[in-house]
């Protein structure tokens, strides 16, 4: 348990005469384990992490989640009666909807009770739940291998404002990471090259979100309250193994930071596999608000990057608006707009580009010609007029 967390339960426990609990505790576990086999431990891993995200969603900031062997026990602060009730039934209800889905864990079934308890009584139950689950993963996966030489680096990192252009204002950004090689700063085709390997993509990544972590956290404690938009390569979140520690990472930040990290998942194929497509934004999805999915701009149809339910649909908007490229961007409107997709575009580098893409039904838009900063900051207003008035 985290040692926050325990503090606060010490707390808690020694100065209430009675305490609101709600329990989950995961049923049906053996016949889970009997189905996963060999992948158990990555399976069970999953479950847990999951299922915290989803807990966590409901609760208010000051209310405590402890993970026992055998499910969750949570000690709420404010509600009480009725609507520590009604709380619990929501939570069971998500969980056992997103397990549903979930290869193995739809297996699995959840009991959920809310009560009132004494200190003594909570101790019997977190005693009958297992006591507190030691094999917890820990905060941050595990590194790489130091003997084994990384191909690329994460250099510098900068945050583009992403321009909601119905409101003339930014409150998110995307970041914008730069690789370093040997042979120096490579463009995006030569990155995703670089990074095709899985564990080559997840270093990289993870590097990412914790530089971004740490720029959103210097932000928060100066009163910028904003949200970044990290991006994680389908070379990584695509499969089972790197993704479970790409969103081992990603649970660990803290409360108030994951709820201001999104995820943008790049690099997926528009025919990747359908279940993997789905089961990766569910996942994904149970430990951050918003996914964003780069699409194929080219692309014939949306529906393996629908299938992650994603939040946002984009694409690199194209660099030379030939008579082809505007083909493709009408195409790839028409059918997000279809799909009811909202859309986002990066790469908006210059002011004919601004001027096309803010023509179009796009929601958000991020790139040079609407700026670049060293550091995410306030929530802030552009104007249509003021930024198109630089490109007269």
């Amino acid at each position: 348990m985290d040692d926050a967390v325990m503090r606060a339960l010490k707390a808690h426990l020694a100065s209430a005469d009675h305490i609101d609990v709600s329990r989950y505790q995961f049923v049906n576990m053996d016949a889970v384990r009997a189905a996963a086999g060999e992948l158990w431990p990555d399976v069970r891993q999953r479950v847990f992490l999951a299922a915290r995200s989803i807990i966590e969603r409901r609760l208010a900031e000051a209310d405590l989640v402890i993970q026992c062997a055998t499910g969750f026990l949570v000690i709420f602060k404010a509600l009480s009666g009725a609507a520590a009730d009604q709380t619990t039934a929501r939570i069971r209800e998500d969980l056992e909807r997103f397990f549903l889905g979930e290869k193995f864990a739809e297996l699995l079934r959840v009991e959920a009770t809310s009560e009132k308890l004494t200190p003594a009584e909570f101790e019997a139950a977190l005693a009958a739940a297992g006591g507190v689950d030691e094999s917890a993963p820990p905060a941050s996966p595990k590194p790489p291998d130091p003997g084994k030489p990384a191909p690329a680096a994460l250099g510098g990192l900068s945050f583009l404002p992403a321009w909601d252009v119905r409101r003339e204002a930014a409150a998110s950004y995307f970041a914008d990471p730069r690789l370093v090689t040997e042979s120096g700063a490579p463009d995006a085709a030569e990155t995703a090259a670089v990074l095709k390997r899985p564990d080559d993509r997840l270093a990289f990544d993870l590097a990412v979100l914790e530089r971004a972590a740490a720029a959103l956290k210097s932000a928060l404690s100066h009163g910028a309250r904003c949200a970044i938009i990290v991006p994680a390569g389908y070379a990584a979140l695509g499969f089972s193994r790197t993704r479970s520690s790409y969103v081992t990472a990603l649970a660990a930040l803290p409360r108030d930071l994951r709820q201001l990290v999104w995820v943008k998942l790049v690099g997926a194929p528009a025919d990747a596999p359908g279940a993997a497509m789905a089961e990766t934004g569910r996942i994904v999805l149970a430990h951050t608000p918003h996914l964003f999915v780069q699409a194929d701009l080219k692309a014939l149809t949306l529906e393996r990057y629908l299938q992650t339910g994603a939040s946002f649909i984009g694409a690199s908007f194209p660099k030379k608006l030939t008579e082809a490229a505007r083909s493709d961007l009408d195409g790839f409107l028409a059918r997000a707009g279809r799909a009811g997709a909202p859309v986002w575009f990066d790469g908006v580098d210059d002011w004919d580009r601004l001027r096309t893409a803010s023509k179009t039904p796009a929601k958000l838009l991020a790139g040079a010609a609407i700026g670049r900063l060293d550091a995410p900051a306030a929530p802030y207003r552009i104007t249509r007029t003021k930024l198109l008035s630089k490109a007269a």
